[in-house]
């Protein structure tokens, strides 16, 4: 994904306030702090730009980091859909979607979420669209 943003910027992509093009949900604030530890390590030297917004954490400064110029969210889907419905992000130039431990979401209640930003994704875009999607599996 970095290395698409990146080719993006590259072939003149104007980066937009609130128009984030990755967006990486998971369950708890734990993966989310390791992956976007990751993610801003991989895109150090790359002009993207990377957020983490996940409830229980402050709405205002997830706001206002998300009304700027935000390539890459990692998000819990509860509130990326929160900050979506109040117009703090919009979802029209996402090209990627990661959807880590898909399976302990659906066990959190989280399924509808899902299934709302993936298929919002999907109608705003209308282009070329990439999804990930993770399991955690036990023997």
């Amino acid at each position: 994904m970095i290395q698409h943003l990146l080719e993006e910027e590259q072939r003149g992509y104007k980066r937009l306030h609130q128009r984030p093009r990755c967006l990486i949900l998971v369950p708890t604030r734990e993966l989310a702090s390791q992956v976007l530890e990751e993610v801003k390590r991989l895109s150090h030297f790359a002009k993207v730009s990377s957020c983490a917004i996940l409830g229980g954490e402050a709405y205002n400064i997830q706001k206002k980091v998300l009304l700027g110029k935000v390539d890459l969210v990692v998000a819990s889907p509860g509130r990326l859909v929160q900050h979506e419905k109040l117009r703090n992000l919009e979802l029209q130039e996402v090209t990627h979607v990661v959807i880590d431990e898909v399976d302990t979401m659906l066990t959190q209640g989280f399924g509808a979420d899902i299934k709302w930003v993936a298929l919002l994704c999907v109608s705003l875009t209308g282009k070329y669209f990439s999804f990930v999607i993770s399991i955690v599996y036990d023997r």
